[in-house]
């Protein structure tokens, strides 16, 4: 075969790929809720700690003696008040960059909230003496607590607070847990740090019948958003009329909805269970995240922009698996992008990419 005629990219790497960021945003935000239901559990009493809450981008306040973001707005992923005087920041990372040089951006980011940060969701919303922590794959606990051994030993990186690891895993037994464990470093509270020292094993069972497991404040995949809108916003928005007249005429159903509209849709269906959820957190999901799936969609003709912000949905119900359709079809897009660039290379000419492809 001609090199010129060899394909640049494994479809198939590609798409294992995007699965794989698709399952590690899925896991992350179960570990997310499980550590919120960990942490707000009162073991004896055997239910949630009375007056505590949650919550996920919760907006708090830094002093001017912060060394990172000194007197500015810092929205952790998640914010958990265990008890009027006692609270836990925690920072989640679905991934991290293969290059560990860019780790200690990551770190940074956890320091921004070594602070007397105020705001918190409590009676006066003032500053409580609160604990840090860094939620991750249990399969990189080993490989980050030894990069942050590396940043102590150059005098960075280094804690007032408390600070921990706490690793997270799907496991699967009888049922099907999220694993916690902390794996580095130690909380206040003596209980909360013994338990997790031990690894805990919170149910999903029992976070679906309390959360809504969708989101958390970090961007999702692509075609985790649009098969989320697929499956879940969009069969309200297709009439039964109107699908039966199209269906009658051998077309799709078609509606017209906004970005706002979706994400205030998306919004309600996200909060509306959550157990201990404080006022003031972050809207979830984000609008942009909206609006770029429905770029995707525009691309892959199953939506026509009509205005700003303003789209009609060809709803095709007879798409048997939505998540799989739009992960095959990013990874065409994806393909088709990078070959018409290496042709573009060749032929000495700079194509400008499209953002959103």
């Amino acid at each position: 075969m001609n090199p010129d005629q060899q394909p640049m990219v494994d479809r198939e790497s590609l798409i294992k790929a995007l699965r794989n960021e698709i399952d590690n945003y899925e896991a992350t935000v179960h570990g997310v809720f499980a550590l919120a239901h960990e942490l707000r559990w009162d073991p004896d009493q055997r239910q949630a700690r009375t007056g505590s809450v949650f919550g996920l981008g919760y907006p708090l306040r830094t002093t001017s003696r912060n060394t990172i973001s000194p007197d500015t707005e810092v929205t952790p992923d998640l914010v958990v008040v265990v008890t009027p005087n006692y609270g836990i920041t925690a920072e989640a990372k679905a991934t991290l960059p293969t290059d560990k040089r860019l780790w200690a951006r990551a770190l940074r980011q956890v320091q921004k909230y070594d602070d007397d940060l105020t705001g918190w969701p409590t009676g006066n919303r003032t500053t409580i003496p609160h604990d840090i922590a860094l939620l991750l794959h249990h399969s990189r606990k080993v490989d980050v607590a030894d990069f942050i051994e590396e940043q102590h030993s150059n005098g960075s990186g280094i804690f007032v607070r408390p600070f921990c690891i706490v690793a997270f895993a799907r496991v699967q037994r009888t049922e099907e847990f999220i694993m916690l464990e902390r794996s580095y470093g130690s909380l206040a509270n003596p209980q909360i740090d013994a338990r997790l020292r031990r690894a805990v094993y919170v149910p999903l069972e029992r976070l679906v019948e309390n959360y809504s497991l969708w989101f958390y404040d970090g961007p999702p995949p692509t075609p985790y958003m649009m098969a989320l809108l697929w499956d879940a916003i969009f069969p309200s928005m297709a009439s039964i009329e109107g699908y039966l007249e199209r269906r009658a005429r051998q077309s799709d159903p078609r509606f017209t909805i906004t970005v706002d509209e979706a994400t205030e849709k998306l919004r309600a269906a996200q909060m509306a269970p959550q157990q201990g959820l404080a006022a003031n957190h972050r809207l979830l999901p984000r609008k942009e995240w909206v609006a770029e799936a429905f770029e995707a969609m525009r691309r892959f003709g199953l939506a026509a922009r009509k205005g700003s912000g303003i789209y009609e949905i060809r709803y095709r119900k007879r798409i048997k698996d939505p998540l799989d359709t739009f992960v095959q079809r990013i990874v065409s897009s994806r393909i088709e992008l990078a070959e018409r660039q290496e042709k573009k290379r060749r032929d000495g000419v700079l194509e400008i990419p499209d953002l959103f492809e």
